[in-house]
């Protein structure tokens, strides 16, 4: 008879595990708390425009990425190889010269920092190029800040480039994760391209999803306890299963298992929607100075025009950390008050879509515990890095524990 495995949350972490047991012939049910896949991996339509759940984009050199993924299939529509930063009120475009020449060798000049950080981010790709990725997977407790004054940086290119691009990667701008991940990361994007699907971020965790056989997976299933081999629902329902993968985010795993939470790290994403874009081509602008809510923002329409159903630009604006004030009209008005600095009055104009205020968007730190007891498992980007390499990679590796237990 086969085993049942029960796998509780249908984000990427647990879509990839249920999809690798389920292909191995075991039966598979999965419980997903909301009404749709992908946990913080999704997108929904407001007002005419496809609205991920904050600022989101997928390194297509992640390895679980190209191990899971159908990237053809995605359609995705990349990010310049570089940023548009903003510094001492003007912007400087700076770009891979390896793969963009012309804009690459404008952005040799002028801020931020001098040419000699521009010929220190060609070495330091260099020697990243050359290392393997079980080096960069390996966490060495030395912040990020640190490897990269090592290696020569002006603490003025520092401040402007790195502290935005990776503070929009890690939701940190004091760079103090760990070197090693942060490395991993900008090999991934050296290499690779920092994209988004045409149909939205929730393309990825549609696609896994529709891997499973019809009736596995089983959405507005809250999960109120784990009770030995027994899931209960908050409906009161019990599933029993033979093996159990908790695979929701870290605060919802502490919660279900009794263990302590790591901790998180919060965002907020700012959409808007305006006649005209601000600026041309498929660029990430920077908050290249210390003050200002926006760290980064995004124009999603000149990627894929996909994201707005009209002639309407699409706007993501993301500012790091606990925000204040907590109300939209006013969390609006200074917004706009610092990207009328960046673009001008015809800010004024833009209509705000939709706030998303995400108190877990990454964990705060991560602990690879995947085997609990026999029978129970952990996955999810908690237990690997905090993206979705990590989350995928979870998933994999609980799929392999599972069936390794026999």
């Amino acid at each position: 008879m086969s085993q049942r495995v029960i796998v509780i949350g249908a984000g990427l972490s647990g879509l990839r595990a249920a999809s690798l047991i389920e292909g191995s012939g075991r039966e598979v049910i999965v419980l997903e708390a909301s009404d749709g896949p992908g946990g913080r991996v999704r997108t929904d339509i407001v007002d005419g425009f496809q609205l991920d759940r904050g600022f989101q984009v997928l390194l297509t050199e992640y390895p679980e990425v190209k191990a899971a993924l159908d990237l053809k299939a995605l359609d995705l529509k990349p990010f310049a190889p570089g940023a548009m930063i903003f510094r001492n009120g003007a912007f400087t475009a700076l770009c891979d010269p390896l793969r963009w020449p012309l804009e690459g060798a404008l952005g040799l000049f002028g801020p931020p920092g001098r040419i000699s950080d521009r010929l220190r981010l060609a070495t330091f790709r260099a020697r990243l190029s050359l290392a393997s990725e079980s080096q960069l997977a390996r966490a060495v407790g030395t912040p990020f800040i640190d490897v990269l004054r090592r290696h020569g940086f002006s603490a003025d290119f520092i401040d402007a480039f790195f502290r935005p691009w990776f503070g929009g990667i890690t939701l940190d701008r004091s760079l103090s994760a760990d070197a090693a991940f942060c490395e991993f990361v900008f090999r991934c994007m050296a290499k690779g391209q920092a994209a988004i699907p045409a149909l939205g971020m929730g393309a990825v965790a549609h696609q896994l999803a529709n891997r499973l056989r019809q009736g596995t997976l089983r959405l507005g299933s809250r999960v109120a306890s784990i009770e030995g081999s027994r899931v209960r629902l908050g409906s009161g329902e019990v599933f029993e299963g033979d093996t159990i993968v908790v695979a929701t985010e870290g605060p919802e795993a502490g919660k279900l298992l009794r263990m302590a939470d790591t901790g998180s790290r919060s965002v907020t994403c700012v959409w808007f929607a305006a006649a005209v874009a601000p600026f041309s081509g498929p660029w990430l602008a920077l908050n290249g100075e210390s003050e200002g809510l926006v760290n980064n923002l995004a124009v999603m329409t000149n990627l894929a025009p996909t994201y707005s159903s009209d002639s309407r630009a699409l706007i993501a604006a993301t500012i790091l950390g606990p925000i204040a004030p907590p109300d939209d009209p006013a969390l609006q008005r200074s917004v706009l008050a610092q990207l009328r600095e960046w673009f001008g009055v015809a800010v004024d104009e833009w209509t705000l879509i939709r706030v998303d205020r995400i108190r877990h968007a990454q964990p705060l730190a991560t602990k690879a515990k995947g085997f609990l007891r026999p029978g129970l498992y952990l996955a999810g980007d908690h237990t690997q890095q905090p993206s979705a390499h990590g989350a995928l990679r979870s998933g994999r590796l609980a799929a392999e524990a599972v069936l390794a237990a026999g």
